[in-house]
């Protein structure tokens, strides 16, 4: 229904995909997966759309991937590569240009993207599994196991609470995937039916390019947008972040760090409750922000243009007073 729903956007009589439109089905390394979401690009009537896949191996760095999991079971091995799938109307390799991936090895016509590095467990959006539990809904399913030598980061035989923090999205990918997906592709928007940790739309959101996520639950929604509001405000106090404003770090007194943003997937510390510390960051960014407009471009608060036409006609008053 939402394929159909972007298909129709532009021509409601069509039953084709669009020139220019590429969809990617990423498999979580659970191969099987491709083929049941590939049955989604029907017409109608059932039938299957003229269409073109091209199969992309990702590549993930082995290391991360097993500081990931937390601890592997002696002697067992484990899927470093997943399985993107481009889905375009005509074989792009005709129609982009061709060039080398942003970050990763090989140019964009290849069929492998890598070695992924994923994001250190405890720099992962971490919550609370009272507020996991309500950000994932019905989506939520059973998973995992005791594995042996549990008592690492991240794994544990101990009963879990509501009160536990975790990661709220144990599959996410760093910034620099989004962004050579982006330029390797020549991406110009993005509709993101996994939005999870928030990572794609925080890149979007600071490169200006549109994007749409459709999020689980309204809690999801709502805590991934305080998020992400969070860290495009926290990246200009980041010294080197390309939206750092050295003016506005030193109105609040905050020297420009190369560190990340607390809470992101790239560095920092765990996030327990994003609601109370994201207003309270805007509360204090909004303060500073009007000292700073009246103090350095003539800004007023709200009733001082009132107070200052009042002391004009209390003047002129006094001078007619005087004459008399």
């Amino acid at each position: 229904m939402l394929l159909r729903a972007i298909i129709t956007s532009r021509d409601a009589g069509t039953d084709e995909l669009h020139e220019g439109d590429m969809f990617f089905v990423i498999d979580n390394c659970f191969h099987h997966h491709t083929s049941q979401i590939l049955k989604c690009f029907v017409d109608d009537n059932g039938n299957a759309m003229k269409r073109e896949t091209r199969l992309i191996y990702v590549s993930l760095d082995e290391d991360s991937l097993r500081q990931r999991r937390g601890c592997i079971r002696p002697g067992t091995s484990f899927d470093c590569v997943e399985h993107m799938t481009i889905v375009t109307k005509n074989d792009f390799v005709q129609t982009i240009p061709h060039c080398r991936r942003r970050h990763y090895a090989g140019t964009n016509i290849g069929n492998k993207l890598g070695d992924v590095v994923l994001p250190a467990y405890d720099t992962l959006w971490s919550l609370p599994c009272r507020l996991k539990n309500e950000i994932h809904g019905p989506f939520r399913v059973a998973c995992g196991g005791v594995a042996a030598d549990d008592e690492r980061v991240g794994t544990g035989a101990k009963r879990k609470t509501l009160a536990t923090v975790e990661p709220v999205f144990w599959r996410s990918r760093p910034t620099r995937f989004y962004e050579s997906i982006v330029a390797d592709y020549k991406i110009s928007s993005i509709i993101d039916l996994t939005p999870g940790d928030g990572t794609a739309m925080t890149y979007c959101a600071k490169e200006r390019i549109p994007y749409f996520g459709f999020a689980l639950t309204a809690t999801h929604a709502s805590l991934l947008k305080q998020r992400v509001i969070q860290q495009v405000m926290e990246s200009m106090f980041i010294a080197g972040d390309r939206l750092y404003q050295p003016e506005l770090a030193k109105l609040l007194k905050t020297p420009g760090s190369a560190t990340p943003p607390s809470g992101s997937n790239e560095g920092g510390g765990k996030q327990t409750e994003a609601k109370p510390a994201t207003q309270g960051a805007l509360e204090d960014f909004k303060t500073k922000l009007e000292e700073f407009k009246r103090k350095n471009v003539g800004g007023t608060q709200p009733g001082e243009d009132s107070k200052r036409r009042k002391s004009k006609k209390e003047e002129q008053e006094e001078e007619g007073d005087s004459d008399e």
